[in-house]
């Protein structure tokens, strides 16, 4: 057949019956099958276990030092996301990760040939971007502002377009760093050029109204939100934070949780640490002292919580240690001999 092929199995033959159960399937020939989403999550989900895997083994070796670099961590998970995904992605790979391997697809192009090392950096880089940079912890104050716009604009509206078009995009099973690079994941075992097929005209119109809305927050809603006393006042506790010796970066959230039908004021304050302290517990009650110095309105919270943590994050793997303590801010103010505002 030219222009299409049958394909036949039969299966479950009961020999006792002289009868089989047949099942069909068509594709026109020269057509590879796009993998289903859940063949690709699942082999995405073994390639990170496996740099999981080696960034526990560093981090035996390298813990400390991890902690150290803070934020610029995440640049050794990213180094090594790169070197495993760049040239196995690739021709030199053909195509495959380990992963891939295991659940039998590959990436290729629209000729349904593997591609050149120099796209699938690109490819990697696409979606690398959002992953990487989610979970960064840095200040909220006036330099920091458009370094967190950039952020929202790679996770939320790259990161974004990528998840939804993984899951909703049946047509050619192409993500955003696939369009962009004219890529597609399909089932190794098929051969020929990828599916005719193209993406629907709704996940263009809903993936743009979607970053438009993103693009429209981040010029209206954000610079209302931070001229808000409450952002300004969070901002000047985590500023306070952050000059309490050992402390790398802070975060303070506050907020209301429900008890009984009643809510109840607390404010949150996770301090991130270069090293690890001889006693957490100093260091807790050292930034409780911050919060009351810099936060007049802490006597009004029902609950006062501090966090200390040390650890590592490099974007494959991570580590940590924390401990906490949340009282009343009486009770805060009673223990350390301070009161709201001092």
């Amino acid at each position: 057949m030219e222009e299409s092929e049958l394909e036949v199995a039969a299966e479950d033959v009961h020999a006792q019956h002289g009868e089989g159960h047949l099942s069909f399937s068509y594709r026109p020939a020269g057509v590879r099958s796009v993998a289903v989403f859940w063949r690709r999550f699942f082999g995405f989900a073994v390639d990170f276990l496996i740099l999981g895997a080696a960034g526990l083994a560093l981090g035996l070796f390298f813990g400390a030092l991890f902690a150290r670099m803070g934020n610029w961590g995440k640049l050794v998970g990213l180094a090594m996301a790169l070197l495993y995904f760049v040239p196995l992605d690739s021709a030199m790979g053909d195509g495959q990760t380990f992963g891939k391997k295991l659940l039998k697809v590959k990436v290729v192009d629209g000729k349904g040939e593997t591609i050149p090392v120099g796209l699938s950096a690109l490819r990697f880089l696409i979606v690398a971007g959002p992953i990487f940079l989610n979970g960064l912890n840095f200040s909220y104050d006036g330099p920091n502002m458009l370094y967190l716009y950039l952020v929202a604009v790679i996770i939320f509206g790259i990161g974004g377009g990528i998840v939804y078009l993984s899951i909703f995009n049946v047509n050619t099973r192409q993500s955003l760093h696939d369009l962009i690079c004219g890529t597609y994941v399909v089932r190794a075992d098929s051969e020929g050029r990828p599916t005719g097929k193209s993406v629907a005209t709704l996940h263009y119109i809903v993936y743009t109204a979607y970053f438009a809305c993103l693009i429209a927050f981040l010029v209206i809603g954000v610079p209302r939100l931070v001229s808000m006393d409450l952002f300004q006042d969070l901002t000047r506790v985590q500023s306070e934070l952050e000059r309490v010796s050992g402390v790398r970066s802070s975060s303070v959230i506050a907020g209301k949780y429900v008890i009984g039908g009643g809510g109840k004021r607390y404010l949150k304050a996770t301090v991130y640490l270069e090293s690890k302290p001889e006693s957490f517990h100093d260091v807790i009650d050292k930034s409780a002292r911050a919060v009351f110095r810099s936060y007049p309105e802490i006597g009004k919270t029902d609950s006062l919580v501090i966090v200390a943590d040390y650890g590592y994050d490099i974007g494959v793997y991570s580590s940590h240690q924390s401990f906490f303590n949340s009282k009343p801010p009486g009770d805060w103010a009673r223990d350390l001999g301070m009161k709201a505002g001092t």
